[in-house]
């Protein structure tokens, strides 16, 4: 299946135009990234974020030596998005194909270069979903790790700012 196929059958760009979203594939040529092949690494300068058109892949951070599954990501997702807004900075997660994969690289100018187009606002859209549920989830660990039902008593009374304070002094 071409990746122009792929892309249109992602619920993302169900309102884009034809030819705005043949635009973005001249624009950002699709990658093939084949099973275990690292995408981008932690640390490294963000350059582009990652729009999945088909496969699998995660995200690992490390931590005191030691990699931890962030995410999965799937069709459809957008992954390391920071880089559209902080071109540059260290990534956070390394990314590897789970499975081979076709992705879109899409980098600041491209978001530029896309002002006032049906393809931009669906992004924009994309973005801010993403965003929220990861607010949320970040949210539900927070609190089930931070004030939930098994925080010690003597914490009672305590602000979530000052627990997480003390959680991660422990952490460090």
């Amino acid at each position: 299946m071409t990746a122009l196929a792929l892309a249109r059958r992602l619920p993302l760009f169900a309102e884009v135009p034809a030819h705005e979203l043949e635009g973005l594939l001249g624009r950002c040529p699709p990658r093939t990234w084949a099973k275990g092949e690292v995408v981008f690494r932690q640390g490294a300068a963000a350059d582009a974020a990652q729009l999945l058109l088909s496969g699998r892949m995660k995200a690992w951070a490390e931590e005191g030596g030691r990699e931890q599954p962030v995410s999965d990501v799937f069709p459809g997702e957008l992954v390391g998005e920071a880089a559209l807004f902080a071109p540059g900075a260290p990534r956070t997660a390394t990314l590897r194909a789970w499975e081979d994969s076709l992705a879109l690289p899409i980098g600041p100018p491209t978001l530029l270069a896309l002002r006032g187009t049906a393809l931009l606002a669906a992004l924009q859209r994309h973005m801010i979903g993403v965003s929220a549920r990861r607010l949320r989830t970040t949210e539900h660990a927070l609190r089930r790790n931070v004030v939930g039902p098994a925080a010690p008593a003597a914490a009672e009374g305590q602000g979530l700012w000052q627990r997480m304070g003390e959680l991660l002094g422990r952490w460090s």
